[in-house]
């Protein structure tokens, strides 16, 4: 059996584990209240990366990710009340929040050590 739950919005990982594995806790405590009666199959997905970074929580997570945006990719380094900070070949920049479009974070398989290096250099 294959029961769908559901959880829209934008949560942190952590919470979004603990809030998963709760029901399944209190299932396995008293076998006789389990509405399932068998096994089932819990799916968990995400937004998905394609979606685009529009508001700035968004952005706050995709700190050290590659990202496009106005014609740009680098990686974004830190955000603020004036914008994003992002690092490209070109150097480092400041976008502010009215000149900010949508961003596309990029899929990386394999990342480019000199970048790391350059986040971790600050």
């Amino acid at each position: 059996m294959m029961v769908p739950l559901r959880r829209v919005g934008d949560v942190s990982p952590l919470i979004l584990m603990w809030q998963i594995a709760a029901p399944g806790l209190n299932l396995g405590d008293n076998p006789a209240n389990d509405p399932f009666a068998g096994p089932y199959v819990l799916e968990v997905t995400s937004p998905g990366v394609d979606r685009p970074l529009t508001e700035r929580r968004h952005w706050a997570r995709a700190v050290g990710r590659l990202i496009a945006v106005n014609g740009i990719e680098g990686r974004v380094r830190s955000t603020s009340d004036a914008g994003i900070e992002l690092q490209s070949h070109d150097g480092t920049r400041t976008i502010g929040w009215p000149e900010l479009g949508p961003g596309a974070v990029q899929v990386e398989f394999n990342r480019k050590a000199a970048f790391d290096d350059d986040m971790a250099e600050g």
